[in-house]
């Protein structure tokens, strides 16, 4: 059992993939703080080889900082599962990641993994 999540953080046109198994259904504890606090948790946890994405079946969240571009992407938290909360918490990480775009990743694992 887990709550498998994908963290990226995409820095100087490169990227690194890390792994959480406990993370995937709680997001919003990672990103709600800002920038500079979701990047030290992303690397808080383990760093993949590029190719060790979890499989998108077990995948229940996942989060895509890119400091290039200035985005956020991500799924997963159960804060997350009503359009009106989802509205809600978007709205807040808009406050909270100022200048960045924050964006729902609708295709999950398949979503972080295209870009």
């Amino acid at each position: 059992m887990g709550n498998r999540a994908n963290l990226v953080i995409v820095e100087n046109g490169q990227w690194q993939l890390h792994y959480s198994h406990w993370a995937g259904c709680r997001m919003l504890d990672a990103l709600a703080f800002g920038p500079d606090f979701a990047v030290h948790y992303i690397r808080s946890h383990r760093l993949c080889a590029k190719d060790e994405w979890t499989d998108p079946v077990w995948a229940d969240g996942g989060a895509l900082v890119d400091l290039d571009e200035r985005r956020l992407l991500f799924f997963g938290d159960e804060l997350m599962t009503t359009m009106p909360e989802r509205r809600a918490m978007l709205g807040v990480l808009a406050l909270t990641w100022p200048d960045y775009s924050v964006g729902w990743a609708y295709g999950g694992t398949d979503e972080l993994v295209a870009y």
